[in-house]
């Protein structure tokens, strides 16, 4: 039996593809990049959902009335802790001033760049993009590159709040379908369907398709080198299923996240969202990993060796001590 995992089992492809994955993303320590970027995230969260609730408001209209609707997702998303604190937070943002949306405008445009840099940064590792060392440019040239990167920051939140908008405006194709599926039971009496079940079955399979199509464009995007689309919709996907496992049993009260903080009251809170931030990140990069892993396994690379060095070890190579 031992001979036959051995030599049969463990050289097989797919047993490549989940030990490789694994292999890698301890290599790559993403468990230190995760920690970094949920710290900038936590700072980051509240600024961009105070944009994203100006931007949605302004096309579909006042924002008070978007966030309940907000907070129904948040409450299916997060832990309970963690969801007390977001609601408290974003209430009081929300109610503080007229002025808090132009605040938050301001804080996101300087603050959300951060979020995405160390995003980029650790694809970027995941991906082995060894990047050239620059010549030290000019004053002009440094402040229009940090604008530059602060503007493809603000692109990647104007793009969530296109999100948000197309998943409120979903809520009323599926109030549309439940009324046709109503006025079906009333007029055929011998079919008997369920709506309820039709619609959440229907709802659950147009969130994963809308995650995974949505991380699939941040692998796509991020990488600083030419990924094909090929390579990265199998792990796109696998992140998705990851996520929408986690939420589900958290939701369900299956697995409790950080329920050893609720003791420190609003800063456990604090602990628990970003532990929950931190998780998000793990599955995140854990689908990165496997979509490298698979693009030199099935992908485009296939014929490619992978380049697992550093620049700081071939560094070493070339000065030995």
């Amino acid at each position: 039996m031992i001979p036959f995992i051995k030599d049969k089992v463990l050289p097989s492809r797919p047993v490549q593809l989940i030990v490789r994955t694994g292999m890698e993303w301890q290599r790559d320590q993403c468990l230190e990049m995760g920690a970094a970027l949920s710290y900038y995230a936590l700072f980051s969260l509240f600024p961009i959902f105070l944009v994203i609730l100006s931007i949605v408001g302004f096309l579909l209209g006042r924002s008070d009335d978007l966030i309940p609707d907000i907070l129904v997702y948040a409450q299916s998303a997060l832990p309970p802790s963690a969801y007390e604190v977001f609601e408290d937070v974003l209430l009081d943002l929300n109610s503080s001033s007229v002025g808090a949306g132009i605040t938050g405008f301001f804080l996101l445009f300087f603050s959300a760049s951060n979020v995405f840099g160390a995003l980029d940064r650790s694809v970027d590792r995941i991906w082995k993009v060894h990047h050239k060392r620059q010549e030290p440019k000019t004053f002009q040239a440094s402040v229009l590159g940090i604008i530059q990167d602060r503007f493809v920051a603000f692109s990647l939140v104007l793009s969530s709040a296109a999100i948000m908008t197309l998943s409120l405006l979903a809520d009323l194709v599926f109030d549309v379908i439940r009324r046709l599926l109503q006025e079906f039971n009333s007029l055929i009496t011998f079919i008997e369907l369920d709506e309820v079940t039709i619609i959440s079955k229907v709802q659950l399979g147009v969130t994963f398709l809308v995650m995974g199509l949505i991380v699939m464009a941040l692998f796509k995007i991020l990488p600083s080198e030419r990924i094909a689309w090929g390579d990265i919709w199998p792990g796109a996907f696998l992140t998705a299923a990851l996520f929408m496992g986690l939420q589900y049993l958290v939701s369900n009260s299956i697995i409790h996240v950080g329920a050893q903080y609720r003791s420190y009251g609003f800063v456990g809170g604090v602990m628990v969202m970003m532990l929950w931030i931190y998780f998000t990140c793990q599955i995140f990069f854990l689908g990165s990993e496997f979509s490298y892993v698979y693009s030199h396994l099935y992908g485009s690379r296939r014929k490619r060796p992978s380049d697992r060095r550093q620049p700081t070890d071939r560094l070493e190579e070339s000065n030995p001590i």
